[in-house]
């Protein structure tokens, strides 16, 4: 009953570690996820991939869907890349589903498209790929040339990273044919190689690889100082390879009898695989775990993570840690004595130990397979080189052969054909400076025609330039004169070469400088064309009244200034005569001032005449009709006041 609370505690805080692990998991999955609705094309493409590299290890299946609806976006979309990424993780899954031929035909198939994009990280991924297929069908061989194209292609690039990769996969296979010297060579050549770049992941997954060297060899007491100093190494960078570092140390420890040691370390890994999401190798530390709690006799203990451990295994088909928990909880009970309870672990165990033999047996009966069909596929293409090189043979004989007869036909033909040739190359030349000639004869009419056209062009504007009454200039954008018509010695006394040397302020009046410059802004406000009226001054000194219209010319397409159009006319007469019809004007309306003042005045004296006549009568009648006689005199003079008054004489109110 002791171990109750520590049990009940266990279990919490693995729920509490599986909870975690998935909520983090799930977040950004769900994030990924959303995105998926929302984006189109390469960028959908690229989204689809990312979820199939999160699910490759949890979910196969759903990975497999993501690469394949991937696959089809990119191939819509024309994204190379996204092809070649997607048929990468297709090959993942058909690796994991052990369809070896399948999984080559992807890694393949990417590792084309990256070279057709020139995109070095794949291509040497898709070598690291097929290399480590190779080793899994025990052809050491071609994963030896499969990770030496990678190394050759990395040494080309210079990139020290994969460099180093490559030659740690070298010394893997080495290590596996048993060539111990030569992989330690090769892991130091590796090392070397990533001390380059600083990257200290891959420097601590050599180390590691020369760790199981002295586990392969029985070395366990160097192989714990090794892994302890390695340890001290581990940067966060590289903490993914902790859990397999602090997992080999523990087994070590195993070998040398220090179960409590190899507890502690364990659960280091147990730690560190949750904490970096490793799954599966967090669920072989739960068993590793309880393998060493039955050494130490702490049984409930070991129960709590072999259960779990277990449960884990069974929910994601893990039979290998299965069977070896079986193999552990049988080899305990037979310790203890209690063989009934042996003997049902031990008929678990068999029956997955047995089941696992199968799937083993199939693994192996497709690896041959595979091998098989590569085999022949490599036999089938060296027959094939084999049958064009005989059918190469018997051609180049058959050839060599009637090479005689041709040559003799051939010289004959050639002086046939140079006969023929020579008298088509004399008639075609012929025609051809028939047609040049006729061509040139027609280029000359048209050309001819064209000048006749221009200079008629030419001689009707001069004329009408030259005989134009009115002054015409051209301005470029800072109102420098470019041309100017003759008519400037008429209207400013100033020949045409004159008056390109003169500024506008030359010519104008002081009077009507800010009247003009006023104006021009005005122009250039509204780029439209605007009428100067102003005084101008002739060379002789004299000021005349003259009308420039000035046209500003912009850029159709950057719509800058460029040039300035002007068309200046004499309008002295034109003001003199205005000025005279506005002095009779001005004569009239005194004129008729002074009228309207003398009729006013004297229906004024025929008021007073009547009031006069009106004080020496003494007759009621003749009042009244005097009376009657001033109104209608006054009427009058309203009426007289009103029409002169009023500007509009076309409508007069007689009410």
């Amino acid at each position: 009953m002791k171990n109750c609370p520590t049990k009940n505690l266990s279990i919490s805080l693995l729920l509490l570690l599986f909870l975690g692990m998935l909520t983090l998991r799930a977040k950004e999955y769900d994030s990924l996820k959303g995105m998926v609705s929302q984006s189109k094309g390469k960028e959908k493409a690229d989204i689809l991939i990312k979820l199939s590299a999160m699910l490759n290890d949890t979910a196969p299946e759903k990975s497999f869907q993501y690469a394949y609806d991937g696959f089809k976006e990119s191939v819509q979309s024309e994204y190379l890349k996204g092809k070649a990424d997607a048929r990468k993780l297709i090959g993942d899954y058909y690796m994991r589903k052990r369809n070896y031929l399948s999984a080559l035909e992807c890694y393949l198939s990417a590792q084309k498209i990256y070279l057709q994009i020139h995109y070095p990280v794949g291509t040497l991924e898709t070598y690291r790929a097929i290399g480590d297929l190779s080793l899994i069908l025990r052809d050491n061989e071609n994963a030896r040339i499969y990770y030496r194209k990678g190394f050759l292609l990395a040494q080309s690039i210079k990139d020290f990273r994969w460099t180093g990769i490559f030659l740690q996969e070298l010394g893997r296979v080495e290590q596996k044919d048993g060539n111990t010297g030569h992989a330690l060579e090769l892991y130091d050549q590796a090392l070397r190689s990533l001390q380059k770049v600083s990257y200290r992941t891959s420097v601590i997954s050599i180390y590691n690889s020369i760790g199981t060297v002295y586990l392969d060899q029985g070395r366990y007491d160097e192989a714990i100082g090794f892994y302890k100093k390695l340890i001290a190494q581990v940067g966060p960078e590289s903490k993914t390879q902790l859990g397999t570092i602090y997992t080999r140390l523990a087994h070590a420890c195993e070998q040398k009898s220090r179960y409590a040691d190899a507890l502690e370390y364990n659960r280091m890994a147990l730690k560190i695989r949750h904490e970096m999401s490793q799954m599966e190798d967090f669920n072989s530390s739960m068993i590793n775990i309880s393998n060493d709690y039955f050494y130490l006799n702490k049984f409930d203990s070991a129960r709590i993570y072999m259960n779990e451990g277990i449960r884990l295994a069974r929910a994601n088909n893990r039979s290998y840690l299965i069977e070896n928990a079986y193999r552990v909880m049988y080899t305990y009970y037979k310790t203890k004595g209690d063989y009934n309870t042996a003997l049902q672990y031990f008929k678990k165990y068999q029956e997955i130990a047995d089941s696992i033999v199968i799937e083993k047996n199939k693994g192996d009966i497709a690896i041959l397979e595979a091998r098989q069909r590569m085999f022949s596929m490599e036999e089938n293409n060296k027959l094939l080189t084999r049958a064009n090189e005989i059918q190469a043979l018997s051609l180049k004989n058959q050839r060599f052969q009637i090479t005689f007869l041709q040559v003799i036909l051939i010289i004959s033909m050639i002086i046939i054909f140079y006969s023929v040739l020579q008298y088509i190359k004399n008639l075609r030349a012929k025609r051809e400076i028939q047609h040049i000639y006729s061509r040139m004869s027609k280029e000359m009419i048209e050309l001819e025609t064209t000048n006749k056209k221009i200079s008629e062009q030419e001689h009707q504007y001069r004329f009408l330039a030259e005989n134009s009454l009115d002054f015409i200039t051209r301005f470029d954008k800072n109102l420098k004169r470019l041309y100017a018509t003759p008519s400037s010695g008429k209207i400013y006394g100033y020949s045409p070469e004159e008056i390109l040397t003169k500024s506008t302020y030359d010519l104008t009046h002081p009077d009507f400088y800010l009247y003009s410059e006023e104006k021009f802004r005005e122009m250039m406000r509204d780029k439209t064309p605007k009428n100067f009226t102003y005084v101008a001054r002739k060379k002789n000194g004299q000021n005349f009244w003259v009308e420039s219209i000035m046209n500003p010319v912009f850029n159709k397409e950057t719509g800058e200034l460029e040039e300035f159009i002007g068309v200046t006319r004499d309008i002295q007469e034109r003001k003199k005569k205005e000025l005279e019809i506005m002095e009779g004007t001005a004569q009239k309306e005194n004129l008729l001032k002074e009228i309207h003042h003398r009729v006013k005045n004297n229906f004024a004296i025929l008021v007073s005449l009547i009031n006069m006549q009106k004080e020496q009568s003494q007759t009621p009648e003749l009042i009244r009709a005097l009376t009657d006689l001033q109104l209608r005199i006054r009427t009058m003079a309203l009426v007289h006041e009103m029409l002169y008054r009023s500007k509009d004489f076309e409508k007069i109110s007689f009410s």
